[in-house]
Order: C-alpha cells, then sequence, then structure tokens
C-alpha cells in the first residue's frame, strides 16, 4: 500500500467542520456532473444510509488523477461553471474529516483506494496529511466519497443547503430575471434571505426580500462570503430585470421595497437609475401621494429648510430619494429652483406710476429688437411683476408657460430694468453661459443702442 503525503498542516482552516467538508465534496461531484458530456457519465448521487450513518456521494463514470488531491491543481479553476474556483475543495475535505474525531472517510476512484489520515511527516517536521492507496482488484466505475459518522439531523440539515439535493426546493417557484445570465430569484419563502452560489448555501442575509442564487460571482477561499459591492451591484441589476424582463410582474413588490428602502437589493440603485420606466414609476407613485411639488429629502431638518420657499419636503428612504434625483435634481438644486419661485404676484394697478412708466419704456426699447413671432407684438403681455423667495433673484424667464418675471424691486429703477429684461428675453436661445444667450444680449443691446442714436 503506497503512502502519499500532502503539504497540508493539520492546522490549515482549522474553523472548518462537517458542513465545509461536505459542502466541497458535493460541490465537487456537482461541478463533475455538470462538466460531464452525457448524464451517463459523470452523473452524481448523493445517498445517506440512516442504519449506518453513512453518506455516499459519488459520480459514474469518472476517475481522478492522483494530482487532484495536490492545492490549486482541480480542472474547476479553469472552468466558469464551476462551483468550486481555488481547487482546494477534496483535499481541504478529507484533511478536515481526517483530524475530526467521530468521523472517518474513504475513496474509491475507479480501481484504486484512497484512505486519508492524520499522520507525522520527517520531511516537513510536522503533522500533515496523508493519502494510502490501494489497488482494487476490481473497478468500480466510480469516484465515489464515503463519510462515516454523520448523524440524520446532520444530514437532513446539510441536505437542505444544497439547492440540488433540497426536497423543498422548487425551481418552478424562480425566477432567472434576465437572459445576462443564469442567476436566479428563489420566491418559496423558506428560501427568503438565503444566498446560493451555484445551488450551494453560502450566507443568511436577513435584510433581502427574496432568495437569491448566483452563478457569475465568486467567493473568497472560505466560500462564505461575496465582496459586498458587487453582491449589491448583482442584487441591484436582477431587481432590474425583474422589474423590466421578468414575464411575472413585481411592479408593486419592487416599488414597495424602494419606498421602505431596508431592502439589500435597493440599498444602492446603481443599475436601477438606468431604467427609465422604473424611475417615472417610482416618480409617479411619489407625486401621487404628495403632490407635484413635493420635494424628497433625507430629513427633518431639510423638510424644515422647504418650508421657507413655500414647499412640502417629504422624509423618504435613500433608494426613493436617489432614483426622484434621476428625474427632478438633487435636493440642493430643487431648493434652488425654489428659492427662485415667485412668493407673490402684482397687478398693474400695484406699481407705483413710476414703476409703471419704466416697464413701458423698457418694453418699448425691447419690442423692435425681437424677432417676429417670439413674444407676439408687446412682451409686455408676458411679464409679471413678482416677489421671489430669494431676495437675490432679479428676473426669471419661465420657459414652460413663456413668460418672464421680474423682482418688484427692479422696475424702479429704469436701468436694472432694461438689463434685467435683456437678460430674461435672450433665455428663449440659450440657458445661462450659452453662446446662443450672450449673443442674443449682445445683439438685443446694440440694436437698443442704435436706436437711441438715431
Amino acid at each position: 500500500m503506497a503512502k502519499f503525503e500532502l503539504s497540508l498542516d493539520v492546522s490549515y482552516q482549522e474553523s472548518w467542520g462537517l458542513w465545509e467538508a461536505v459542502r466541497e465534496i458535493i460541490s465537487n461531484a456537482r461541478d463533475a456532473e455538470l462538466a460531464s458530456a452525457s448524464r451517463a457519465r459523470g452523473a452524481m448521487r448523493v445517498v445517506y444510509h440512516e442504519h449506518n450513518k453513512v453518506l455516499v456521494v459519488e459520480n459514474s463514470g469518472v476517475q481522478v488523477e492522483l494530482n487532484a488531491l495536490l492545492m490549486g491543481t482541480s480542472g474547476s479553476r479553469k472552468r466558469k461553471d464551476a462551483i468550486g474556483q481555488f481547487g482546494e475543495g477534496l483535499p481541504m475535505a478529507l484533511l478536515t474529516l481526517s483530524r475530526m474525531a467521530g468521523y472517518k472517510v474513504k475513496v474509491y476512484n475507479d480501481d484504486m483506494a484512497w484512505y486519508p489520515e492524520i499522520a507525522w511527516s520527517d520531511t516537513y517536521g510536522t503533522h500533515v496529511l496523508a493519502v494510502k492507496t490501494r489497488k482494487l482488484k476490481k473497478s468500480r466505475g466510480v469516484f465515489q466519497v464515503i463519510v462515516e459518522g454523520v448523524e440524520q439531523e446532520q444530514w437532513e440539515e446539510m441536505q437542505t443547503r444544497f439547492l440540488f439535493t433540497d426536497v423543498h426546493y422548487d425551481p418552478k417557484q424562480s425566477v432567472k430575471p434576465g437572459a445576462y445570465s443564469d442567476n436566479r430569484v428563489l420566491l418559496q419563502d423558506r428560501y427568503k434571505g438565503k444566498l446560493y452560489h451555484k445551488g450551494v448555501f453560502v450566507q443568511q442575509r436577513d435584510s433581502m426580500r427574496y432568495g437569491y442564487d448566483l452563478s457569475g460571482m465568486e467567493l473568497n477561499r472560505d466560500r462564505h462570503m461575496m465582496s459586498e459591492w458587487d453582491l449589491k451591484w448583482e442584487l441591484n441589476r436582477m431587481t432590474q430585470a425583474m422589474f423590466e424582463f421578468s414575464d411575472q410582474d413585481f411592479t408593486e413588490e419592487i416599488l414597495g421595497m424602494i419606498e421602505e428602502g431596508n431592502a439589500l437589493e435597493v440599498s444602492e440603485v446603481y443599475a436601477l437609475k438606468d431604467s427609465k420606466a422604473l424611475v417615472s414609476k417610482v416618480v409617479a407613485q411619489f407625486e401621487e401621494k404628495h403632490g407635484v411639488d413635493a420635494i424628497p429629502v433625507e430629513n427633518m431638518s431639510q423638510s424644515k429648510e422647504l418650508e421657507h420657499f413655500g414647499k412640502t419636503g417629504v422624509v423618504v428612504s435613500k433608494a426613493m430619494r436617489e432614483l426622484i434625483v434621476v428625474r427632478k435634481g438633487t435636493f440642493e438644486e430643487q431648493r434652488e429652483q425654489a428659492a427662485k419661485e415667485a412668493k407673490k404676484l402684482y397687478s398693474h394697478k400695484d406699481l407705483t406710476p413710476a414703476e409703471r412708466e419704466n416697464l413701458r419704456e423698457v418694453c418699448d426699447l425691447i419690442n423692435p429688437c425681437l424677432e417676429a413671432g417670439d413674444w407676439g407684438a408687446d412682451i409686455l403681455e408676458h411679464v409679471n411683476i413678482v416677489d421671489f423667495f430669494d431676495e437675490r433673484t432679479l428676473g426669471r424667464f419661465r420657459g414652460a408657460d413663456f413668460s418672464i418675471e421680474i423682482a418688484r424691486g427692479v422696475v424702479a429703477s429704469f436701468v436694472d430694468l432694461v438689463r434685467v429684461m435683456i437678460h430674461e428675453v435672450a433665455h428663449v436661445y440659450g440657458d445661462d453661459g450659452a453662446r446662443s444667450h450672450t449673443s442674443k444680449i449682445e445683439m438685443i443691446s446694440a440694436e437698443i443702442i442704435a436706436s437711441l442714436m438715431h
């Protein structure tokens, strides 16, 4: 009987227990099954024998090279569809079971038997994993791992941690939300908050609205952790796909998650912001509840700040706020816009004779400089005199109704009124800073000067 020593110190990954070892054994078997070209060769079978507490995991028609026991040599490292990524599954499982009291493990590899044990190594000067091998008289035609000492309750719990061995798992109650991956949303209540990687349980996240089986994400060497950023991005992308592409209608559930803002799926809105339809739904829901002039805010302090501008600030979740921002702008932008709005409108009779005269004369100066059809016969028909919430605001062009608002304080000064009126009239041709806007200001000013010189 030959004996091979592996350079695996007995204390390596000493936190691992029965679950981690069985997880690696079954994951490897699943990889072999998925990699097989035919169902007959490589088919996985998992059987638990209650009477003698033995768990058997096997693949038919599979023979594994002895170098599979070397760390990092597994073929799964080269396959994107493999559950294992680091090529350590089998040797780590054998090490874990060999050092644990109460368990025995042996492997039948076609016509060879492997017997792992913890043994002293003169070569390494410490206890390591060693494997004794024996040639069998007859080929078994399988790669088979046998674990002795597994209690029934232990297996019943572990069995549910693999979707492909869990008798309660119903694939029909899961959704593949998009064509971009094989990720699945698990809709059965028993899987709420459970995260799987290619059918193998990874971790429990109670903040998740659903359960998920992810196929394209990488795990750490312990297979119990995904990158938090990657996880949030993937869940976000799946939620977007559920909304846009799923045959089932998840609109109500997704809008509910966004409004509450507690689910991990919407803790960030990386991908959700790209869905114009979803953003429109969120904005419509917000405006239906709170009115079109309401502004989403982060806290009561911001809400109170908006009261000075006659606006209603509504405290909402981070997810809802960030999605509404896509359509309506940030809090700071909306606050600035609110400050520029009028809080009082004056009628013509409210103005003093001097103010009315200034307004009339300035309009008469500007009218001839305007292109036909822009403002009609008299621009005065489009001018409103107001008080703004922000006293620093002198004038405002309202593109929605094609009107100009001028601060009451400006009208008393002929020079200020000319300057502000020209500036606001020129907004028909562009926004502040645009070349078209400044060019029109220059053109109108030049024409007024020319008219006064003749």
